[in-house]
């Protein structure tokens, strides 16, 4: 396979993920883009400040005003059954 198909098929959020952070996030990014329909330029833009000064996604998101409480509440209850 051709090293450019390969890079097609890595989720654009793959080299932003700290080390800290688990697999499990990119279901919770999964969940983010198909269910709240979150823009991937916001997820990439929280990751990126993830690395910087970590703390949970949702978090983030809702801090940087992505995220309604609404949404935020329905990340953790998602969390909590995931």
């Amino acid at each position: 396979m051709p090293a450019s198909r390969r890079l097609a098929s890595v989720p654009f959020y793959l080299h932003l993920l700290p080390k800290m952070i688990p697999t499990d996030y990119a279901k919770l990014i999964r969940f983010l883009q198909d269910e709240l329909a979150i823009p991937q330029s916001a997820i990439k833009h929280a990751l990126q400040r993830c690395n910087q000064d970590p703390g949970p996604l949702p978090m983030i998101l809702w801090q940087q005003g992505v995220l309604s409480l609404k949404q935020l509440e329905r990340i953790f209850d998602w969390m909590e059954m995931a």
